[in-house]
């Protein structure tokens, strides 16, 4: 799990809300620094998952993206390792 370190709200329909200091949990990532992740329900809010922009990431997004930890999560959530 992967923590926000900044408030996005959707643009597109096929992305999602975020708050500063949620985690989620990354499923994918496309060329542009998007990434498709999973976000757990909370009291307030249902279980959602879309694309949100690398940079709310930490340790994920632009600038400073850090590629090798995000495939090493992404094999571990598909049950591959390095």
């Amino acid at each position: 799990m992967v923590p926000i370190i900044l408030d996005y709200t959707a643009e597109k329909e096929d992305e999602i809300s975020v708050v500063k200091g949620e985690r989620v949990q990354i499923l994918a990532a496309n060329q542009h620094q998007m990434y498709l992740v999973y976000k757990s329900a909370s009291l307030d809010t249902p279980a959602a998952e879309g694309w949100i922009p690398g940079h709310v990431l930490a340790s994920g997004g632009a600038p400073g993206i850090h590629h090798e930890s995000i495939n090493n999560q992404l094999g571990a959530a598909s049950g591959q390792s390095k």
